[in-house]
C-alpha cells in the first residue's frame, strides 16, 4: 500500500488483517475490541472481514465483491430522444427554464399550470 492509490474500504481492510494476523513476524497483543475502537469500527465490521478472508480467500476480503444486480431500463431510446427534445425546446409560459416536475409532468401528459 506504499505505492499507488487505494480506496478508503480496501485500505480499512488490509488494516484490519494485518492487525488480527496471528503468525506476525512481530505479535500483536491487541484484543479485537482494541482493534475496532483504533480503527473506529464495529467488532462486527472485524468480523465479517475476518470470515471473508477465512471463506473466501484474500483478494474477496479485500476488495468485496463485484455487484451482481442487474438494472433494467426504465426508458426506451425513443423516450429519452423526445425528453432530450423536449427539454431543448422552449419552456412554457411563465416559466424560464425546464424544471424536472414540468419535464415529469409533460412527458405524462398532464397539463402545466
Amino acid at each position: 500500500m506504499s505505492k499507488g492509490k487505494h480506496n478508503a474500504q480496501k485500505a480499512l481492510n488490509a488494516l484490519i488483517l494485518l492487525n488480527c494476523d496471528e503468525n506476525a513476524p512481530t505479535p500483536r497483543m491487541f484484543r479485537e475490541q482494541d482493534i475496532a475502537d483504533v480503527l473506529k469500527i464495529s467488532a462486527m465490521k472485524l468480523y465479517r472481514v475476518k470470515r471473508r478472508f477465512v471463506d473466501e480467500g484474500l483478494q474477496i476480503a479485500l476488495n468485496g465483491h463485484k455487484g451482481q444486480r442487474a438494472y433494467e431500463k426504465k426508458a426506451d431510446g425513443e423516450f429519452e430522444a423526445h425528453l432530450v427534445a423536449l427539454s431543448c425546446s422552449k419552456p412554457p409560459p411563465g416559466y424560464v427554464r425546464w424544471s424536472l416536475r414540468l419535464l415529469a409532468d409533460k412527458a405524462r401528459g398532464t397539463t402545466v399550470r
